[in-house]
């Protein structure tokens, strides 16, 4: 299930109307509108936020066959914390096939924003 199903299926099951979906995650209405229409991708920030604010977890909204759309590095920190919440690196520090995909993603997506910001 993509993420935009799976979050219109979340806000559903909690009997929310956009607008109030919105209100309880801090978002606006048209981000909303725009996540489960596809129209945007999610930012880990807002994988983050949602599976808080929702009560999932991370692991629920990223697919390894999605498309998601890391903007900023949010700090190498958060992004290990949030494989080990979710099962992705265990107790002695090993990482899974999956998280290691997902480091990679990131990397494809933030090595060309810091390439960029070093020409400016």
């Amino acid at each position: 299930m993509n993420f935009n199903t799976k979050l219109k299926e979340v806000r559903s099951n909690l009997g929310l109307t956009q607008e109030q979906f919105a209100a309880k995650l801090g978002f606006s209405r048209t981000t909303v509108t725009e996540l489960e229409s596809g129209n945007k991708k999610p930012t880990l920030k807002t994988i983050q936020k949602l599976s808080q604010k929702t009560n999932t977890k991370i692991s629920y909204w990223l697919d390894e066959g999605d498309d998601t759309e890391i903007k900023v590095f949010d700090g190498l920190k958060m992004v290990i914390d949030t494989l080990i919440d979710v099962g992705e690196i265990n107790e002695s520090g090993k990482c899974s096939d999956k998280g290691i995909n997902l480091l990679l993603k990131m990397l494809e997506k933030e090595i060309p924003l810091y390439m960029n910001s070093k020409k400016n």
